[in-house]
């Protein structure tokens, strides 16, 4: 198993050194992109993900930034992103994220989704599905197996 490292090291972006098998899958196998700024989230879905969807990878990033830089080197079937983030937060990402990968399915979780959350984001990012943290896992495994169904076919 390979991980993309969650902090980067001192002095250096994730975008100057993003590890060589982000860039190739001989397997080509779906990549779930999960991003969030809380280690021990990112850990626990990236373990999920790796339980419920052994057919795919799952690449687990700690910021929108780092999440841009990922998306232009490979391939991702789906994002999954926090809303509240240091920087760019979650709604941002998404934004530019459909306007450069606009058959890139994403979606939103969010600790805080209170009604003018919910509403500022639908203004926002119209149509984003939003999902409560902590997950219903009855809601959000099959949200994310929906979404791997309906992603691009890969070559």
């Amino acid at each position: 198993m390979v991980r993309v490292p969650l902090l980067d090291p001192p002095g250096q972006g994730l975008t100057s050194a993003l590890p060589r098998w982000l860039l190739v899958d001989a397997e080509r196998r779906p990549c779930i992109l999960v991003v969030d700024d809380e280690v021990d989230i990112l850990e626990t879905v990236r373990q999920l993900m790796e339980y419920k969807f052994p057919q795919a990878r799952t690449v687990v990033v700690p910021s929108a930034t780092a999440a841009l830089a990922v998306l232009e080197t490979t391939p991702v079937d789906l994002m999954v992103t926090d809303f509240r983030m240091p920087g760019m937060d979650g709604a941002a990402l998404v934004d530019l994220g459909r306007k450069k990968w606009p058959s890139t399915p994403m979606f939103m979780m969010t600790a805080y989704l209170e009604p003018a959350t919910h509403e500022a984001l639908a203004r926002r990012v119209p149509g984003l599905e939003v999902m409560a943290k902590p997950l219903e896992l009855d809601v959000f495994l099959p949200m994310v197996e929906r979404f791997l169904a309906k992603s691009r076919p890969r070559a």
